[in-house]
């Protein structure tokens, strides 16, 4: 998307059953759980079953896929709300712009959770609540978050959790109101790249987003508000990396999500997410299922390199 046809995420109103509605270009990151249908067909029967044994056993594979959800999405709200995300502020910055500058840190956050995934998203429209690339960063941290804290959850028992990949792009859309949903092909974009296109456990960005970013990193203006935009679309390319194939995938176990965390936490997720890749590796290959291996195989890959810089010892 070039400068001059983002025009930072334009909206405008249109024909959507309500004339409140604003149409805009919306930030979409779609997260699945892999492997989650398996453990909803563990309960998949008909009829419910009568006997008391089976019952019980009934009822715990219901509360697992149930747990698995549900701290998933724990974990992504409490990062959201909680942890505290700095990003730089311009050198240059002079005493008349810090009103201004105080916008820059205020944005607003969509969480959409689904059966087996969750949709993270912002509007790249600003207003006095929201500043898009605030929200994109945010947006952007979170799915880090999301996928470390997700292998992190299993490091004692690998069947407790389930790995993460996903697709992140954008398109214009509108929050639907009362039903505070976002309809947008944003969605599906996202969708089809964490589907079609991740293969791993990974997470995908789009070539729109990417577009975006850079568009963004190369605006040379030298107001104050072009500064901040500037470091802070940078600063969430530089969460993202180029994989083996070619596909820019989200970085996060990479140095520039670590500096978004306490050193003990970060000792903490990134021992944890090492221990569940491992044993989650030692048990694909013993199951000899070899897309499960090769999915295994790319998140040892992945994880081994970066973990030192978390304070991972060998």
């Amino acid at each position: 998307m070039s400068a001059k046809s983002r025009k930072k995420g334009r909206a405008s109103r249109g024909p959507t059953g309500s004339g409140d509605t604003t149409i805009a270009f919306w930030l979409v990151a779609f997260l699945d759980m892999l492997g989650y249908r398996a453990t909803l067909q563990k309960f998949d029967v008909y009829p419910l079953p009568t006997e008391p044994g089976d019952q019980d056993a009934f009822r715990q594979r219901f509360v697992h896929a149930v747990h698995l959800r549900r701290r998933l999405l724990g974990a992504i709200r409490e990062f959201q709300f909680s942890t505290r995300r700095e990003t730089p502020l311009p050198a240059e910055l002079p005493p008349q712009a810090r009103p201004t500058a105080e916008r820059w840190g205020k944005a607003k956050l969509l969480n959409m959770p689904g059966p087996d995934h969750v949709v993270l998203a912002c509007s790249l429209t600003g207003d006095v609540d929201h500043f898009p690339l605030r929200g994109v960063y945010n947006t952007v941290a979170a799915a880090c978050a999301a996928m470390l804290i997700q292998l992190a959850l299993g490091a004692d028992d690998h069947e407790q959790s389930l790995p993460l990949r996903g697709g992140i792009d954008i398109g214009p859309g509108a929050l639907l109101h009362p039903e505070n949903f976002l309809y947008s092909p944003a969605l599906t974009r996202a969708y089809d790249l964490e589907s079609k296109a991740a293969v791993y456990p990974r997470t995908l960005a789009g070539d729109r987003f990417l577009g975006y970013l850079r568009a963004y990193s190369e605006d040379h203006g030298t107001d104050p508000t072009t500064h901040y935009n500037r470091a802070l679309a940078d600063r969430v390319l530089s969460m993202f990396f180029r994989d083996h194939d070619g596909k820019t995938a989200l970085d996060f176990l990479g140095a520039p999500f670590r500096e978004n965390l306490p050193d003990e936490l970060a000792l903490d997720l990134a021992t944890k997410a090492r221990q569940f890749v491992r044993r989650g590796q030692a048990a694909a290959k013993i199951g000899g299922d070899q897309r499960l291996i090769a999915k295994y195989d790319w998140l040892v890959n992945y994880v081994e390199p970066r973990v030192e810089v978390w304070g991972v010892r060998s």
